[in-house]
């Protein structure tokens, strides 16, 4: 052998960082280099001639364990861990065969594997924390890879699919499936994942062997590998079997009140102009024979019999009324200027609170814009014929309005005889309205303006006015991009 050559196999085995050592079948040593030394504590003079058992097991012969034993039975290479003072070591032995295949010697390398065997047990007692965390969930939850295999599973996702091998193929496990899902109804939401690079939820519908029906709800989040590529999902699987019958027992239901709500309103038209025509031609006789009557009794008669007439049309209208709006969802709302619709409903009664002798006196000065449906005029179309028809004694009524942050508030004020505690509760109820003598009504009125409030996210109540009489108090959210331009005074501007 080349002298240079013979010195760099020389250099290499003694400053090897592993433990090597050469030693005969019987275990005699025949050479050592520094790391084995170091790891034994004992130096090279002292080591070579002595058996390897003794300077590393301090035992008199091989132990049970030994793999020397196995190399010179089966002439191939053996390795082993063990573990000595606190530390693991990989111990791999080769023999050297020559013809005829005998062992001249046996090569002896030992590896500190210490650090690399920490981070095993520190790898498995940390999966080992994941996994009792997982399988404290009571949802189930899988990890799946981009190949569809389960690579991980909690105790509830086994017991969901009664089985316990990670290693299947999530579609064959749960679906039954020689291939994944690919339902627009039932997406993968593997696929869904990979497509969005975000988390993703789906709805699965699954049968079980036994025919019973189950909705998952899945949300499935991605994991990356260090250079940004998808590696897998994390799946968690939640039974929403029950929200979803109830969702479907609640559809079908709305489609079946859809229906009658069109077949109530269809009913509500024809009855309503089915009436009204006999009723209208009704009193259009009753006219012409107040006019062709002189006699005195027979015309307060008449006349007895055409009132009648009225409140039974005015009942139908209100009753029509209230039936649009108790059903009405999709209103259209726009800027409506509240000033302005009470100031058009003012003039509506000009003529009426003249003739009562009753003055109005609008205190609302600036415009109160809010987002609103026209019928919103109904409300205070209501609130000032009833206090016309209740209040007209006081002489007096007051229509003031207030600015409360993001709402407004409009008083209708009276002076009558205002309003019982029983009956502030129930006045918006149906067919509840103050008995006066020569008043005529259907008791629908405000009951309408409450529903009409309620479709703009509103309020109105009554209260008793400290002077005498009541106030009736309307308040409705503020058209937000005009908060700062409507706000109002309470300055005396009109009197209708």
């Amino acid at each position: 052998m080349d002298s240079s050559l013979y010195f760099f196999i020389q250099q290499a085995f003694e400053h090897a960082g592993d433990a090597i050592s050469i030693h005969k079948t019987d275990g005699t040593l025949l050479q050592v280099n520094k790391a084995f030394c170091k790891l034994t504590g004992i130096e090279k003079e002292e080591i070579v001639g002595r058996k390897c058992y003794e300077v590393v097991h301090n035992e008199h012969v091989f132990p049970y364990f030994c793999p020397i034993i196995r190399v010179v039975e089966d002439l191939k290479h053996q390795k082993i861990e063990f573990s000595m003072d606190g530390r693991y070591f990989l111990v791999s032995i080769y023999p050297v065969i020559e013809k005829g295949n005998n062992i001249s010697a046996i090569i002896h390398i030992i590896k500190d594997i210490t650090d690399i065997k920490k981070r095993e047990i520190e790898i498995k007692t940390a999966y080992k924390f994941l996994k009792d965390i997982m399988d404290a969930i009571a949802e189930p939850i899988i990890v799946v890879d981009k190949n569809y295999e389960i690579k991980l599973m909690n105790k509830a996702a086994c017991d969901l699919c009664t089985a316990s091998d990670e290693s299947l193929l999530c579609y064959k496990l749960f679906h039954e499936l020689d291939n994944q899902c690919n339902c627009k109804k039932q997406p993968c939401p593997i696929e869904e994942v990979k497509k969005t690079g975000k988390p993703v939820k789906v709805v699965h519908k699954h049968t079980m062997h036994d025919g019973k029906v189950f909705y998952f709800e899945i949300i499935a989040s991605p994991l990356y590998e260090d250079d940004g590529t998808f590696n897998a999902a994390v799946e968690s699987i939640r039974d929403i079997t029950e929200r979803k019958l109830v969702e479907e027992e609640i559809n079908m239901y709305a489609k079946e009140l859809e229906e009658s709500n069109r077949f109530k309103d269809l009913f509500t038209d024809i009855m309503y102009h089915d009436l009204l025509n006999p009723i209208g031609l009704a009193m259009s006789y009753l006219e012409l024979l107040l006019i062709s009557e002189k006699d005195d009794e027979k015309r307060k008669i008449l006349t007895k019999i055409q009132n009648s007439l009225g409140n039974a049309v005015e009942l139908m209208e209100t009753a029509t009324k209230l039936s649009k709006i108790q059903f009405s969802e999709n209103i259209e709302f726009e800027d409506i200027d509240i000033k302005k619709i009470i100031d058009e409903v003012l003039d509506c009664f000009s003529y009426l609170s003249r003739t009562l002798g009753v003055k109005i006196e609008n205190r609302i000065t600036h415009p109160m814009f809010v987002k609103a449906n026209r019928i919103i005029e109904e409300v205070f179309m209501n609130l000032i014929s009833n206090t016309l028809k209740y209040a007209s004694e006081g002489k007096r009524v007051i229509i003031e309005g207030e600015d409360r942050g993001d709402m407004y508030l409009i008083k209708v004020i009276d002076f009558g005889v205002g309003v019982e505690d029983k009956y502030k509760s129930i006045i918006f109820d149906r067919f509840t309205r103050k008995k006066k003598s020569g008043v005529k009504g259907s008791g629908l009125g405000l009951t309408i303006a409450g529903k009409i409030m309620e479709l703009h996210r509103g309020k109105i109540w009554v209260e008793d006015n400290p002077e005498g009489g009541a106030v009736f108090v309307v308040e409705i959210p503020k058209l937000q991009k005009n908060k700062q331009e409507s706000s109002h005074t309470s300055g005396l501007s009109s009197i209708a």
